[in-house]
């Protein structure tokens, strides 16, 4: 029964591993630079992408064409990458956007779409019944680190990853409203990160 045991976690883990509808239209997201610093808001309309710093104003800065997993973006005129046209696929699971490049001749758009992260914006979602809390972990699946986005409820809460045996990995304290974490060190595959002390939220991470 030992044995079964994990390969049982293994299957509930990549059941509950979160993917989205991959359609783009109507969904709005909160894009950090390189220093998982805030970027801008970009919200995606039927076949425009709007872009905002206080996620209020938003002014129009392209328009777009989606073809299943693949996309197409052209700036708008007055815009730094017009009039080239920018070629794309892209991903969306466990409230992370991701981007990859196929063709595009514009230096600036493929730094914006591929390398900054993209995060499913929560604002407007209804916090967890229990802490009141919102958390959002980015990227996901990662690779060198990872970020961890949470109110004031949780800055200060201890954070446990562990495996799927549940052998503690790295832990820390959420030290601010967005705490780096290394996890480097890790061997490729799903772990379970816990945060806070009362009132524990479970999440999945997948280590690439």
């Amino acid at each position: 029964m030992k044995k079964i045991f994990p390969l049982l976690l293994l299957i509930i883990v990549m059941r509950n591993n979160h993917v989205y509808s991959q359609s783009l239209p109507g969904t709005t997201w909160i894009v950090y630079d390189t220093t998982s610093t805030f970027y801008n808001y970009f919200r995606f309309g039927t076949n425009t992408l709007i872009y905002s710093h206080n996620n209020v104003n938003y002014n129009t800065v392209s328009t777009f064409v989606e073809n299943g997993n693949n996309f197409s973006i052209t700036d708008i005129p007055g815009y730094v990458c017009y009039p080239d046209t920018g070629k794309y696929t892209f991903v969306m699971q466990n409230d992370s956007l991701k981007f990859t490049v196929v063709n595009d001749t514009c230096p600036f758009r493929p730094l914006v779409f591929e390398d900054y992260y993209w995060v499913k914006d929560i604002s407007t979602e209804v916090a967890d019944s229990n802490s009141g809390s919102l958390i959002r972990i980015f990227p996901n699946p990662a690779n060198e680190k990872i970020f961890i986005r949470s109110n004031t409820t949780e800055q200060g809460s201890e954070y446990i990853i562990s495996d799927l045996l549940g052998r503690f990995v790295l832990g820390g304290k959420l030290s601010d409203a967005l705490t780096t974490i290394d996890i480097s060190i890790l061997q490729k595959g799903y772990y379970f990160i816990q945060i806070g002390a009362k009132t524990r939220q479970s999440f999945k991470l997948i280590k690439e």
